[in-house]
């Protein structure tokens, strides 16, 4: 009986040991994320830089934030972009290839999307005060 109650005392440390990491993992890949979301970045190049593989980065990513680690990204980037829409000078083009978006197209479907309006109504909506 001793032996059993010491197994489970066992695995309970070494799943929250594996929970801790897990969590540490997801915290270096989120500060990754929002330090490099501007740039050209692919998963696998996260993977690579945290050491592990691309589905198990997926999933504890998913299981910490609630998000894949590229829907986190579109989001960091909208969340850039959203501050660069308030600079008069700079337009929809160079805000989009400045948050990593290749093509603005993409750039505004993709935060018509995440917001429920166009860059062009976020900004007139910003600088109108509502």
């Amino acid at each position: 009986m001793r032996a059993l109650i010491d197994s489970a005392q066992e695995s309970a440390v070494r799943t929250e040991r594996a929970s801790s990491e897990m969590r540490d993992i997801c915290a270096g890949m989120r500060a990754y994320i929002m330090e490099h979301c501007c740039e050209g970045m692919e998963m696998s190049v996260l993977a690579e830089q945290f050491y592990v593989s691309r589905s198990y980065m997926y999933k504890i990513f998913k299981l910490c934030t609630g998000y894949t680690p590229y829907q986190y990204l579109m989001l960091e980037r909208i969340r850039q972009s959203k501050r660069l829409l308030l600079m008069e000078e700079l337009t929809i083009a160079e805000i989009a290839c400045r948050t990593g978006f290749n093509h603005s197209p993409h750039f505004i479907r993709s935060f018509k999307e995440a917001t429920g309006m166009t860059p062009g109504e976020y900004k007139l909506m910003m600088k109108s005060g509502r």
